[in-house]
């Protein structure tokens, strides 16, 4: 079942290829990946693309590459296309197709390839519609994974309760199991709430609305207050005037004995 496809598309720059070597390695961080196996597929996807650029086109700007980003409940597919000049059938054989052990690495030909295919567990060449397609796959560890985790890590002390975010993204795709999960809390009798932004890198509207819907739903009777928000959510609040609607604190400590004198 594929979960998420992206295409990104550049010209033929090697001054670009860092551009997509970092957007990968960003969205690398919406799978359970450690930071080395992020850093490894973004190299693998910077070789296969300075193998178009350079080798593909011979330098020469103003062509496309092609890349597309594909997340598979049990793997994650990069493809990397070209229209330049293609892989001879001998050294698809060589680089695609010989044993590892048996590569010359002191060869300046296809070394990158070699990187790529002792990272990725499988490594394709092929020639779809007049393109050139180095697809690269890698199997996903999934196991002891939650998928019904709770968005929300909680705790109580005396009458607050302090709610923990878990997501890097509170956004249209997590709004509505946020909005449930207040809710459950808040009918569980619980106004007095920290909320804890600490995890959090981007808020959407959507997420700013189901923070305002749970304040709402606390009414007069209580309050929800902000702690450990990053400098970009901070300018956020500010910039569209929230933090009059909500108050912010730099730690937990001092949001939950602010709230407790309510």
């Amino acid at each position: 079942m594929k979960l998420k496809s992206i295409k990104m598309i550049i010209d033929s720059d090697l001054n670009n290829v860092s551009l997509i070597g970092m957007a990968v390695r960003k969205l690398c961080s919406i799978i359970p990946l450690s930071d080395l196996e992020a850093y490894e597929i973004e190299l693998c996807v910077v070789e296969a693309v300075n193998n178009a650029i350079i080798h593909g086109y011979n330098n020469e700007k103003g062509h496309e590459v092609e890349i597309v980003f594909t997340l598979f409940l049990d793997k994650l597919v990069l493809d990397v296309y070209d229209k330049g000049k293609g892989i001879d059938e001998e050294c698809v054989k060589h680089f695609f197709h010989l044993p590892l052990s048996g590569i010359d690495l002191t060869d300046t030909k296809g070394r990158g390839i070699y990187i790529i295919r002792n990272i990725m567990n499988k490594v394709e060449y092929k020639n779809i519609h007049d393109k050139n397609l180095i697809r690269m796959t890698k199997f996903l560890d999934i196991k002891g994974e939650k998928k019904d985790q709770s968005p929300l890590e909680h705790r109580k002390e005396a009458e607050v309760l302090i709610l923990k975010v878990k997501d890097k993204r509170l956004d249209a795709t997590k709004a509505v199991p946020f909005k449930e999960k207040m809710s459950e809390f808040i009918n569980a009798g619980n106004k007095l709430i920290v909320l804890n932004l600490s995890e959090v890198d981007f808020i959407d509207s959507n997420g700013l609305g189901a923070i305002i819907s749970a304040l709402k739903k606390v009414c007069k009777d209580g309050d929800i207050v902000i702690c450990n928000p990053k400098d970009t959510i901070k300018t956020l609040f500010k910039l569209i005037r929230m933090d009059r609607v909500f108050r912010l604190f730099e730690t937990e400590e001092e949001a939950i004995k602010e709230i407790s004198k309510f």
